[in-house]
């Protein structure tokens, strides 16, 4: 692991979180962060992408309903999985790796380096106010690949 991958700090807030039986539009995984929290979590991505060992850092998630996240479409009576860890790692081996599990409260998200640029372009289009998307990280058509909607902030999280 390089050094300012080893020396990397998380000071943002992020969420990411799916529902529970969601109907369409609500399935899939979704993401949201502060300002600093897409910066930070986007400036990770770059440095696991750089990184030419297999590398992970671990992320703090803070649960959606507290800033309420989990509202984006509006109200609703839908069960909220929260989860308090994301373990980001990349696959240095493999370009096209791209897979998210979860397990004890965490999720990991493992990808490759197309894969870790695409998330920061991602996070740094939310930083930048450009919200309510989705990526499919992994190989088009691929039911497998994990599918991740991008949201703003809340207004109203302090």
């Amino acid at each position: 692991m390089n050094e300012n991958l080893a020396n990397w700090r998380q000071g943002g807030r992020i969420c990411l979180w799916r529902y529970a039986r969601a109907p369409s539009m609500y399935a899939g995984w979704h993401c949201t962060a502060d300002q600093r929290g897409c910066n930070d979590m986007a400036g990770l991505a770059d440095l696991l992408a750089d990184d030419q060992w297999p590398a992970h850092r671990t992320i703090s998630l803070i649960d959606p309903v507290t800033v309420g996240a989990d509202r984006i479409f509006g109200a609703h009576d839908l069960r909220v999985e929260q989860f308090e860890k994301l373990r980001l790692q990349n696959c240095p081996d493999d370009e096209s790796a791209s897979t998210l599990s979860w397990a004890d409260g965490g999720i990991t998200l493992t990808l490759g380096r197309p894969w870790l640029a695409e998330l920061a372009r991602a996070l740094r289009d939310v930083a930048s106010g450009d919200a309510d998307f989705a990526v499919r990280f992994g190989e088009k058509g691929s039911a497998a690949a994990p599918r991740i909607s991008f949201w703003w902030w809340p207004k109203t999280a302090l």
